[in-house]
């Protein structure tokens, strides 16, 4: 799917909300777990608070901060106007009196992101509030484009990169901290722009927490979540690692939750819905004695859409009864706790085709070590 192919997409539920236009706005506070409204309508990335116009005849008005950043949002944007704006008020004000828009003809995405006295002003200036498009929105931009895919391949290479680099570089006696700015850094270095990364590391840990000030000691299980962005698009790896050999039953439990992984995995193909892939994850698991563990307090969910984007298909869980499409893209996790071991992380990204899973990795989660 290219973006001419979304915005179709897109104009076909203005049509079908007797709509004029969509406003999409950015607080430019990016995170994995949250679509963007205006990269979504434009492929590019806000640095600072922006907004995007998607009109009935399939034109898009983008108005973005800083100035500054023109050269960089010509060089990635797909709109069709671009309008670099000091003052994103002044600016939303005159976009809509050259649009003739207002409250009766135009919806809104993540309004309620804006800061609350900027908001304010928007609806003012549309004479009311306006219809939210939030969830049809994203939903109808469930499939990734083809240069959103191939964001993800390249986010996914920076990934197992920066992963292997861990392996490189761990050492006990380093701070958690430490060796997260380490990668974090090394991920920027080639050619990330931006990181979302949970790192921690326990002799039996209970869960994948936030990097603090503990030194990894012998025995310890790193859990590494990485999460790298590529031209505005994440990808996800998740990977356990043992300082130290690894016993064989820590090896063993391992292999049983990546068999659960690629048991979920190989369920994913268009026409199927979400859930299944959860079914599949749990299957292995229940049969081998750890029903108790696989629902909360034990585990979330058994992945996530990845955005900026759109965050569609939404979790790999028991209740998400979303079909899958071919170029569906998401991680898939099970990242399960084991009472023997404690918890363990291992996660592949996957583009949903008609026949299958594209898996996106070029080497599959098994338990890694740092020598000693």
């Amino acid at each position: 799917m290219n973006h001419q192919d979304r915005l179709n997409l897109l104009t076909d539920l203005l049509a079908a909300e007797e709509l004029d236009a969509v406003i999409g706005f950015s607080a430019a506070a990016h995170h994995v777990d949250f679509g963007d409204a205006v990269a979504l309508l434009t492929g590019v990335k806000p640095m600072a608070l922006s907004f995007a116009i998607l009109t009935k005849d399939r034109a898009v008005h983008l108005h973005i901060a800083p100035v500054w950043d023109r050269a960089r949002v010509e060089q990635r944007t797909t709109a069709d106007q671009i309008e670099m704006a000091n003052d994103i008020g002044a600016s939303f004000e005159a976009a809509v009196q050259a649009l003739s828009l207002s409250s009766a003809n135009t919806g809104v995405v993540d309004l309620g992101r804006m800061p609350h006295r900027l908001a304010a002003g928007f609806v003012s200036a549309l004479g009311g509030t306006p219809k939210s498009l939030d969830k049809p929105f994203f939903a109808a931009a469930a499939r990734k484009t083809d240069h959103e895919l191939e964001g993800a391949r390249g986010a996914t290479e920076i990934a197992e990169k920066t992963y292997d680099y861990l392996l490189e570089i761990a050492e006990p006696g380093m701070k958690e901290c430490y060796l997260a700015a380490e990668l974090k850094s090394f991920s920027r270095a080639i050619g990330s722009d931006d990181n979302f990364m949970m790192l921690h590391a326990e002799g039996h840990p209970l869960a994948v927490q936030p990097s603090g000030e503990r030194k990894l000691e012998k025995g310890d299980l790193i859990l590494a979540e990485m999460t790298p962005s590529y031209r505005g698009q994440f990808s996800q790896i998740c990977r356990t690692v043992c300082v130290g050999e690894p016993t064989a039953q820590q090896r063993e439990k391992y292999d049983l939750v990546v068999t659960a992984m690629m048991n979920g995995i190989s369920r994913a193909k268009a026409g199927v819905p979400m859930k299944d892939i959860c079914l599949g994850v749990d299957e292995v698991l229940c049969d081998n004695g750890y029903a108790e563990y696989c629902a909360p307090p034990y585990m979330n969910r058994r992945g996530h859409g990845l955005g900026i984007a759109s965050m569609a298909p939404g979790n790999i869980s028991l209740n998400n009864e979303t079909i899958l499409e071919d170029g569906m893209f998401f991680v898939v996790h099970p990242n399960q706790y084991i009472p023997e071991v404690g918890y363990l992380l291992c996660g592949e990204p996957i583009i949903v085709r008609e026949d299958g899973a594209d898996v996106l990795t070029k080497n599959r989660a098994a338990m890694g070590t740092i020598p000693l």
